[in-house]
């Protein structure tokens, strides 16, 4: 999933192993949770499996939506460079 997103090059046989990217400058830990998909980051009710929004919040979205932006400021700020792996 993280070669066919970009994020690591792989290469197969004798000579092969996986590698970060080269072409990406900047990799973080929000990056690696977009490309698997991670529940944790997706906007997704946290009482209910009902849509829940702005405009039809559940009791908790606000609590929820600011924590879950926190999450993934602290996540998108967690660098992994390239050039050290």
């Amino acid at each position: 999933i993280l070669a066919r997103k970009g994020i690591v090059d792989s290469k197969r046989g004798s000579q092969g192993g996986i590698r970060f990217s080269e072409k990406m400058k900047r990799i973080s830990f929000l990056d690696i949770c977009i490309a698997l998909e991670d529940p944790i980051i997706k906007q997704r009710c946290l009482l209910a499996k009902r849509p829940c929004d702005s405009e039809h919040p559940c009791v908790m979205h606000k609590d929820w939506s600011e924590i879950r932006e926190q999450l993934n400021t602290s996540l998108d700020q967690k660098v992994i460079f390239p050039r050290f792996c």
